[in-house]
């Protein structure tokens, strides 16, 4: 028996190949925020950011003065830090992969819906 001959073209397969490419951004996009950006490290964040205000209340710095040893407040705000860092270097690379995905979906839209400048 033989295969039936497609009524698309070229055409159908430029979009399918790009569609591709999209779809396989988006899982990559999708994947790296469950494993990078999960519910618990934006928990662990604030978890974090609440540890260091407490830090911060007027106990915490009248300690810090008469000890003269600052230490835990650093160390709750370097925390805070890593914490929000680790967050902005997943989160950059999501912008990248938006970038493509953007560049991507736009040139689908140009298969789909050539330009036609015969009215011109």
């Amino acid at each position: 028996m033989s295969q039936p001959q497609s009524h698309y073209g070229d055409g159908h397969h430029q979009a399918q190949r790009a569609a591709g490419r999209t779809a396989v951004t988006l899982a990559k996009m999708s994947s790296h925020i469950k494993i990078h950006i999960t519910p618990a490290d934006l928990n662990d964040l604030g978890r974090a950011i609440l540890q260091a205000q407490h830090a911060l209340d007027a106990a915490s710095v009248n300690s810090a003065l008469k000890n003269e040893d600052a230490s835990h407040i650093l160390a709750r705000i370097t925390l805070v830090d890593a914490k929000a860092n680790a967050l902005l270097v997943a989160s950059d690379y999501l912008a990248h992969l938006s970038a493509d995905l953007i560049r991507q979906v736009n040139e689908l839209r140009d298969i789909v819906e050539p330009t036609d400048d015969t009215d011109l």
